[in-house]
């Protein structure tokens, strides 16, 4: 291992961008599919480069990649796509003043039955394990204390994006999604 990492302080959600009024009542790439299974005429856009590409290529979806977060919402504005799929706290930031669209709740991705969550956090040097304890420490108590929402709040960050405490740098370092199943978010 390279670095330490602390707690996750947030995580990252899917959101779709979809025309407004959203014709085809999806709210995540299962009801994407689950449209596309039924033969619904849906186009699903993602980020060439984004894990929703992941997603969709895991769950078998047809979908246009894009270069850009601006080109996928401009694929929905402009009737070329009717779902662009991203990263929430991203979409809903861009799709904030854009005209003709609306951003469904975030959600986590499940794949083959296991949630695909992802997250964020700070990282330390491997020897700085005093302060890194401090730190999760004090992380600790801001999310205990709901403090944290309130820090991420002011930055458009929803109570969705705040990890719940039991889940763990460790089994997000390792790579081990199924351990991190049974949690609440």
């Amino acid at each position: 291992s390279e670095a330490a990492f602390a707690e996750p302080e947030i995580m990252y959600t899917t959101a779709l961008v979809v025309e407004e009024g959203n014709p085809f009542g999806v709210e995540t790439l299962d009801d994407v599919q689950e449209a596309m299974d039924n033969g619904e005429d849906i186009t699903l856009s993602v980020l060439t480069a984004g894990i929703e590409a992941n997603y969709a290529t895991e769950m078998g979806l047809d979908y246009q990649g894009v270069g850009s977060a601006d080109e996928g919402l401009e694929m929905v504005q402009g009737g070329r796509a009717d779902v662009f799929a991203m990263t929430a706290i991203s979409l809903n930031q861009m799709a904030e003043d854009a005209q003709g669209v609306e951003v469904t709740e975030g959600f986590v991705q499940e794949i083959d039955g296991i949630k695909q969550y992802g997250a964020g956090s700070t990282v330390f040097r491997l020897d700085d394990t005093d302060t890194l304890n401090e730190y999760n420490g004090h992380l600790a108590e801001l999310k205990e204390s709901g403090e944290l929402l309130d820090i991420l709040s002011e930055f458009g960050f929803t109570e969705a994006e705040v990890p719940p405490a039991e889940m763990s740098a460790e089994a997000l370092c390792a790579g081990d999604l199924e351990a991190l199943q049974d949690i609440e978010n």
